[in-house]
């Protein structure tokens, strides 16, 4: 009997990684750690209440071991790792994407890492949902739909050739997973029938934004009454029938801004800005650790947290004014980018008739620091009336996966019909 082909969509994030199995969404951390020797008890097997905890939680616990030819460092084939949260809770050295490094993404193992072992713990997850005994070994196959940066695609003829190398390490041969959890190993073999390889940014405003659900629609309406109430009419027949759009969608490491002219993607006008709000945390960080009234924080994510919390302690909001500071001193740099950005856009394309603002770091951006005042003021200077519009903190950062959602129902639908 032929197994049923599952539905993993994946938006491989600098530093979330977002997605839906079988169309259940969901978010880790882009962070792994090598495992020299676990400080933690596995998991007894023959406990069922302690298995069924842990099977229900298994993307907090993920503990694994891959054996896989996609990987560039065949060392990996035998190393342990923690995976997503519980590598970024765990005391262990941790492996992030580096935003500053012009390495591309998808050539990293880290691409491989993250999508396999969240693949591996959504079968488990399906396979004990469905009674099956999870440790006698596990196999799917799957059907994957992610998305890469526009210009780490490369030009209009290199394109394909590296959506094809990208899609080959997960479809040349089989992922053997082993999760290591428990005391017993679980071992799931991962099949790629297919890969497919979209744009990052341009599947959120071609796809998402035109064919997503009515509270996004609602959201942008919102956006345009609280900034623009005059163009309220002009904001519906522009969701409705995008021409001439642009998308910035700023991320933690890229900041894409793909350009649709006429209905169609312009692959020569489209760009990647090389910066994201990763870069500006870093620089932030950087920046901290030379004032004089900061204090001991260990780590980025230690000063991510600090910056991002909701603590009405005394002494906890006054480390945050020195974070938020520091952060601060760093914006304007990834400001400036994408309003020389826009502007080169503008000089290209003087018919834009819509800007949508979206991606994680649109959030900071657009709630602190006076990006849509800049942005604004270009449309100005080039008497442009494009209506400029954020997504919303909710959609924000879902945006480009939705979109591979949209699309991969489309393409599900169409092989049924064959």
């Amino acid at each position: 009997m032929k197994k049923d082909t599952l539905v993993f969509t994946n938006d491989l994030g600098y530093g979330k990684d977002k997605g839906s199995f079988e169309y259940k969404s969901f978010v880790q951390p882009s962070v792994i750690s090598e495992v020299i020797q676990s400080g933690l008890d596995p998991v007894d097997a023959d406990n069922e209440e302690a298995v069924k905890n842990t099977v229900d939680n298994l993307l907090n616990e993920l503990d694994v071991t891959i054996n896989s030819k996609g990987f560039n460092d065949a060392e990996n084939n035998q190393k342990e790792f923690l995976v997503g949260n519980a590598a970024s809770t765990s005391t262990l050295r941790k492996q992030t994407f580096d935003v500053f490094k012009l390495e591309k993404k998808y050539n990293t193992d880290m691409a491989l890492i993250l999508p396999l072992s969240i693949a591996a713990a959504k079968v488990v997850q399906k396979a004990y949902a469905e009674g099956k005994d999870i440790f006698k070994g596990l196999s799917a196959d799957i059907d994957l739909f992610t998305a890469l940066p526009i210009t780490q695609l490369g030009t209009r003829d290199t394109s394909e050739k590296i959506k094809s190398a990208y899609a080959e390490r997960f479809t040349t041969d089989n992922h053997v997973v082993q999760i290591n959890t428990f005391n017993k190993t679980i071992s799931v073999t991962l099949t790629f029938n297919k890969v497919y390889v979209l744009k990052e940014g341009e599947i959120a405003t071609v796809l998402a934004i035109k064919y997503g659900p009515d509270e996004l629609k609602q959201a942008i309406m919102e956006d345009v009454k609280k900034n623009n109430p005059t163009r309220i009419d002009d904001a519906k027949d522009l969701i409705e029938n995008p021409q001439n759009v642009l998308g910035i969608d700023i991320g933690q490491g890229t900041t894409d801004c793909p350009l649709i002219m006429n209905g169609k993607t312009n692959i020569d006008a489209s760009n990647t800005i090389s910066f994201g709000y990763g870069q500006v945390l870093e620089n932030g960080y950087r920046y901290f650790n030379k004032m004089s009234d900061s204090f001991n924080v260990g780590t980025l994510s230690e000063f991510d947290d600090i910056l991002n919390s909701d603590s009405e302690n005394k002494n906890d909001i006054a480390n945050q004014k020195i974070v938020q500071k520091a952060v601060n001193a760093s914006i304007p740099d990834l400001n400036s980018e994408i309003s020389r950005e826009l502007s080169q856009i503008l000089h290209l394309d003087p018919s834009l008739k819509v800007i949508f603002v979206f991606g994680g770091g649109s959030i900071p951006l657009m709630e602190q620091t006076n990006l849509r005042k800049e942005l604004q003021k270009d449309l100005d200077d080039y008497r442009s009336s494009a209506l400029l519009i954020w997504v919303g903190e909710k959609y924000a950062p879902i945006l480009n996966n939705l979109g591979l959602e949209i699309y991969a129902k489309v393409i599900e639908g169409q092989k049924k019909q064959n």
